[in-house]
């Protein structure tokens, strides 16, 4: 019997041993019918292989296989927004600030932000900006933020209201918040709410989000999706001193959204051909990236095919 008990040890120590632990490396074959094609013009992919998924990037911008990581890059980083003052006419009531040493402890209450601005250095750039002079609204232009760009951000709207006259009203509007890279994409970083940007058909990129505090008298800002507003006394005879913030969360003025594929075969599917149309004019890396998975982990194998759109020609 501890012969028995011995072999079936033994068998069970060899069948453990002979196991495979490891991802096999799939094989992913792609050709096309041509490379060159006309704006509109199908291009077919023939696909062969022994990979369980099958992901296509056609290179054009969104889908680029090399950025399908990349989270962020250096640019430019622009601040827009449009603002209109009514009411009254007091001079330097409201300044544009940048900190990058903010911090807000605990929950986002009330007071912890108040403690966050009192504690925060602040760089002013009012005079970056255009400022409305009445209540017509005006383009702020671009603001460049990009000597701020080494580490996040907090952007505020500082308001002040002097007493002895009527304050001032101010509403700012179509803010938004861009990294504009050399190769002349553009990145939406931030807008007014807390909501989800969309770059180039991909909606990954959420928005900092706003809030507004006052730190001396009622007058508070009103934040919504649409705009920022603040109105202070409009009675001179019971104005008296008011100061709010409205303040973003940290902003990270480098962050770009990765580029996504297409998934156009998965585990349960058989490796088909795939068609893709090209409708814009350039130059193209189209890649397809072949995956096997198992539950020891995953390998991967990519596959070029460069690509060239030319414009469609007028009759």
């Amino acid at each position: 019997m501890k012969n028995i008990y011995s072999i079936l040890i033994l068998v069970g120590v060899l069948l453990t041993a002979c196991q495979d632990d490891s991802v096999e490396v799939p094989t992913l074959n792609v050709s096309v019918n041509k490379t060159e094609f006309v704006e509109g013009e199908l291009a077919q992919f023939q696909l062969t292989g022994s990979a369980d998924f099958v992901t296509f990037f056609s290179g054009e911008v969104g889908s680029r296989y090399e950025f399908s990581e990349r989270l962020s890059a250096e640019g430019t980083s622009i601040l827009s927004f449009n603002s209109a003052v009514a009411n009254g006419t007091q001079e330097s009531s409201l300044q544009l600030l940048v900190s990058q040493d903010m911090t807000i402890e605990g929950e986002r209450d009330s007071l912890a932000v108040a403690q966050g601005i009192t504690s925060a250095t602040w760089t002013d750039i009012t005079d970056r900006a255009e400022w409305a002079t009445s209540s017509s609204s005006t383009s702020s232009g671009d603001i460049d933020l990009t000597d701020f760009s080494n580490k996040p951000v907090y952007l505020a709207f500082k308001y002040t209201g002097y007493p002895g006259s009527v304050q001032n009203k101010w509403t700012i509007s179509s803010l938004v918040v861009q990294n504009n890279l050399p190769d002349s994409t553009s990145y939406t970083i931030a807008n007014h709410t807390t909501s989800t940007i969309n770059n180039y058909g991909i909606s990954t990129t959420t928005s900092p989000g706003w809030v507004g505090r006052n730190l001396v008298n009622s007058y508070n800002w009103g934040v919504s999706s649409t705009n920022f507003a603040i109105t202070g006394s409009t009675n001179a005879g019971t104005a008296v001193e008011a100061e709010a913030w409205c303040i973003s969360g940290p902003i990270d003025l480098t962050r770009v959204t990765p580029n996504v594929g297409k998934l156009v075969k998965n585990m349960a599917a058989s490796m088909t051909d795939y068609e893709y149309q090209f409708n814009t004019a350039g130059e193209y890396k189209a890649t397809f990236v072949g995956k096997a998975s198992n539950v020891y982990g995953e390998e991967d194998v990519v596959k070029e095919v460069n690509i060239v759109v030319q414009p469609l020609e007028e009759e």
